[in-house]
């Protein structure tokens, strides 16, 4: 998967307690990505989008992210 091609896109943003809830969708579909703070560690929980150490599906919806961050003076 081309992650640079399947057109992402962040639908919503949602917080829980100590987790971030990241919804998207794409040309492969929807769903959302979790980053989870336990004890000064952040776990991603993605719906099998990143496996193991393989994290360019996060590293696309973070740069997504910041590029909606606002920064204020």
């Amino acid at each position: 998967m081309d992650i640079n091609n399947m057109k992402l896109k962040i639908d919503d943003i949602e917080m829980f307690g100590k987790c971030l809830r990241i919804n998207w969708s794409s040309t492969i579909g929807f769903g959302y990505y979790d980053l989870v703070l336990e004890n000064n560690n952040i776990h991603g929980y993605s719906e099998c989008m990143d496996s193991n150490e393989d994290k360019a599906f996060i590293k696309k919806l973070l740069e997504l992210l910041v590029d909606r961050i606002i920064i204020e003076d």
